[in-house]
C-alpha cells in the first residue's frame, strides 16, 4: 500500500471543494468535487486532473492499470454512495 495524504481545500460549503495530494502514487492529483442538487436529490460530479510519474514506464502502467483502476475506484464509491442513500430511508 501507498501512504497516500490528500489536503481538502477551497471548500464552497454546499457546493464544492477540492482535495489535492501531498504524498502518494501520483506526480500530480488534484480533485474537484461538485456537489448539485437536482430534483429528487443531489448530484455528485468529479473532476481529476492527474500525472502519473516514471515517465513512459508510467504511460504505460495507465494505459494497462492505472486508467482502469481508477474507474473501478469511482465506480465503487457510486455504488456504495447508492447503497448508504437508498438505506438511510429505513
Amino acid at each position: 500500500t501507498w501512504n497516500w495524504i490528500t489536503e481538502i481545500k477551497h471548500i464552497h460549503e454546499g457546493k464544492s471543494f477540492v482535495d489535492e495530494q501531498r504524498k502518494g502514487p501520483y506526480k500530480f492529483w488534484y480533485h474537484y468535487h461538485e456537489i448539485e442538487e437536482v430534483p429528487g436529490g443531489t448530484k455528485i460530479i468529479d473532476t481529476v486532473h492527474y500525472e502519473i510519474p516514471f515517465s513512459i514506464i508510467g504511460k504505460l502502467m495507465h494505459k494497462f492499470y492505472i486508467k482502469n483502476k481508477l474507474n473501478e475506484i469511482f465506480d465503487y464509491r457510486s455504488e456504495i454512495f447508492l447503497k448508504i442513500l437508498n438505506n438511510s430511508g429505513n
